[in-house]
């Protein structure tokens, strides 16, 4: 089934729709889904359901991330990812090691922390969506590509500074009725609410970025600063993915703490 993109609250800028199509397609580089070259820039329209436009911005911003090279009469391709290291539970015992062939694997044990307690902590709803679901989006989710999802974009502030960007797809079978509901808050408390259960997190990845002109201006940051990303799918306890999606930590504003 085919979507239409129905905005529901915020404005979509084209920098802030190949902000999104930039971070599906790193996704996708870095999952190995193009180990050669990436396919043809009509190809790419199709499989990110965005505008030529979009794509070619989309691509400047991975160029500029150094993860991209274009070789005229070549094609695109991705530049090897730095060193990979996984981080595992086994044993009672932490497990930390090289990975050369560029797995990346989270450690299970990763949540993200929420700011209720923080007397000055807001969260903010910047653009929400209902919109066919993405194919990148969809394998994660493991639906059909084309579905209805809700995409959201959620700013995370402590004392009255953005400290995180925060980006979600909720598939609308799964969390019926979220839409309508209030997204000014914490989406996995949210999809909590209202499918009874709890959200796990499935899998994790770290990355570190540069911030894009896109990313730097709503996380009041200069642009090319250093952000910590993070790409998530979330689960409820059924084991049904229930959210994927990215976060952006201000890179001078962040302190990862994991008890092991």
């Amino acid at each position: 089934m085919q979507t239409k993109a129905q905005v529901l609250t915020g404005f979509t800028r084209r920098t802030d729709s190949a902000r999104q199509v930039a971070d599906l397609i790193r996704s996708d580089i870095v999952n190995n889904r193009f180990p050669v070259s990436l396919p043809y820039e009509w190809d790419l329209v199709e499989i990110y359901r965005a505008t030529r436009n979009v794509v070619r911005d989309a691509m400047a911003i991975l160029q500029g991330q150094n993860l991209l090279r274009r070789i005229p009469g070549s094609g695109t391709f991705a530049l090897a990812p730095g060193t990979s290291f996984n981080v595992d539970r086994k044993e009672s015992r932490v497990m930390v090691t090289l990975e050369p062939d560029q797995k990346r694997t989270a450690a299970p044990a990763y949540a993200e922390t929420r700011i209720e307690g923080y007397p000055d902590g807001t969260y903010q709803c910047i653009n929400a969506q209902v919109t066919g679901c993405p194919d990148t989006v969809a394998r994660m989710l493991e639906i059909q590509a084309g579905d209805p999802v809700l995409y959201v974009e959620v700013g995370i502030s402590l004392n009255n500074e953005r400290q995180r960007l925060r980006s979600s797809w909720v598939p609308l079978d799964r969390v019926p009725g979220i839409e309508a509901a209030p997204l000014d808050c914490f989406i996995p408390d949210l999809i909590a609410r209202i499918t009874g259960s709890e959200t796990h997190c499935k899998r994790m990845l770290f990355e570190a970025v540069n911030a894009d002109a896109s990313a730097a201006v709503l996380l009041g940051i200069p642009e090319n600063a250093a952000v910590l990303m993070t790409e998530r799918v979330n689960c409820i306890d059924s084991g049904e993915p229930v959210e994927f999606g990215f976060t952006r930590h201000r890179g001078d504003r962040t302190l990862f703490v994991s008890n092991l």
